[in-house]
């Protein structure tokens, strides 16, 4: 079951890749504006604040640090201490060492020259809607149009459109 896990995971972070490069590529203006967004804000004592999707690429215990990526292949440490708060999806606390290699996380932390510090954890995966909102400025996904449904046959069976009858060009 945990790497069907890692597999969902996985896929969900292509899907996401995927999305984000055709947007750059476009060069529309919800991409600019991506690009352009911080999703930062700065505290009284000059330490800024972010919020930002991960997938964890590992843990070392030892040093309490977690190497993270970003969605655009980007790779950053951040520490995590005991003051960290570290939720699943449901809201059940855990322990860092619970996080694994594959787990897709929204992380809120602060970055000052020091570094990156884990505020709160929260695992889970990246959602269309979420997507829309952080990435591509938009309240919610297009409305995707359904697939026709495929013919069946006398058994039941689905079949394939026929091809339309006609002479074969050479």
């Amino acid at each position: 079951m945990n790497k069907q896990k890692q597999l969902v995971r996985l896929a969900s972070f292509g899907v996401l890749a995927g999305v984000l490069i055709a947007a750059l590529c476009l060069d529309s203006a919800p991409a600019r504006a991506a690009q352009t967004k911080t999703g930062a804000a700065q505290t009284k004592t000059g330490k800024v604040i972010r919020d930002e999707f991960f997938i964890v690429s590992s843990l070392n215990e030892q040093k309490h640090e977690l190497l993270l990526k970003l969605p655009t292949e980007v790779t950053m440490q951040m520490l995590v201490t005991g003051k960290t708060s570290i939720v699943d999806e449901q809201g059940k606390r855990l322990k860092a060492s619970d996080l694994h290699s594959g787990d897709t996380a929204y992380i809120t932390y602060t970055q000052n020259g020091a570094g990156a510090q884990a505020l709160s954890i929260r695992l889970g995966p990246m959602t269309v809607p979420e997507l829309y909102r952080r990435y591509l400025n938009g309240p919610a996904a297009p409305a995707l149009a359904a697939a026709p449904a495929p013919r069946a046959s006398a058994a039941g069976h689905p079949q394939p459109a026929k091809a339309p009858r006609g002479r074969a060009h050479r």
